[in-house]
Formats: C-alpha cells, structure tokens, sequence
C-alpha cells in the first residue's frame, strides 16, 4: 500500500477510486472557497468550527455524489 502520509489507507492510493475521491474533494473544497465558506482544514482540528464545516463539506460531498448519479437534488 503506498501512502503519501503516515495516515492508514483504507484503500492502495493508485486505485482510480482513490483519484476520484481525491478530485471529488478538491472540488467541492473549491466551490465552498469560491461561495465564502469555511472547510474543515481551515480551523483547529477537534474545535467546534472544525466539526460544523466537516459536517457542512459531507453534505456538499453527497450532492456532488447525488448529482453525478442523477439523482435530484
């Protein structure tokens, strides 16, 4: 497994999956950007800040995941 950090990988990081995951999140972390909105990263890891921005970026991962399969959102 090749890691590109000393975090655990769930899964090889020359999966394609892993490409599209990746290319997932740097856009929905640009479109937050570019409509002022926070992203996890931006704050204290554990704060309060940190946790309401993830929970906003896993919403805005599912719409991406929704739209892409066609589903209404």
């Amino acid at each position: 497994m090749n890691s590109h950090n000393n975090r655990t990988m769930p899964f090889d990081t020359e999966d394609p999956c892993f490409a599209e995951a990746r290319a997932l999140a740097a856009s929905v972390i640009a479109i937050r950007r570019a409509r002022g909105q926070t992203n996890p990263s931006d704050h204290e890891p554990d704060s309060a800040a940190a946790f309401i921005a993830g929970e906003s970026f896993a919403r805005d991962v599912m719409r991406m995941l929704m739209a892409i399969d066609g589903v209404e959102i």
